[in-house]
């Protein structure tokens, strides 16, 4: 029994190791900021103009909310749809947004796979999260970042 107290213990001591890194804090504290109009369009929807607006001002719970009243979603507005539930910290529902865009040929599949990672680190899912961050090769975005999160990773799990 004490055994597996103590297994307990160094294994959930480990996990929050990973979940102190400062590479995973900067992600989660970090917002992003939307560009503006989706891809230098001018909107007339005052849903999509509402969300970014929200989105920009880290009001992220009127951003979700404004992104979910827009009736043609694109690719971008569920990029940062999601990005929203990611910065309310509800990872669960942040990751089950960015899977399917994980999925596509989209333009955002870089920071979709980076975001996604780091939701599951935040769920405790280290290995999803390495098998994610180990498809992010030289040249990509947060490779070097990626790199130092999955050392980490890997002596945690020692």
């Amino acid at each position: 029994m004490g055994f597996l107290v103590l297994f307990m213990f160094v294994n959930n001591n480990q996990s929050s190791d990973i979940l102190n890194h400062s590479v995973i804090i900067d992600s989660v504290d970090n917002a992003l900021i939307h560009p503006g109009q989706t891809k230098g369009e001018a909107s007339s929807e005052s849903n999509r103009n509402e969300a970014i607006a929200a989105f920009n001002l880290q009001n992220f719970t009127k951003s979700y909310a404004a992104f979910s009243q827009i009736e043609s979603l694109t690719e971008e507005d569920l990029f940062y749809k999601a990005m929203c539930m990611f910065y309310l910290k509800d990872f669960d529902t942040a990751n089950a947004e960015l899977l399917p865009l994980l999925k596509s040929d989209s333009t955002f599949f870089e920071e979709v796979r980076w975001y996604l990672a780091i939701s599951e680190i935040k769920l405790d899912n280290l290995n999803a999260a390495k098998d994610l961050l180990s498809g992010i090769s030289e040249g990509q975005w947060n490779y070097t970042k990626s790199q130092d999160i999955l050392r980490n990773i890997s002596t945690s799990n020692k």
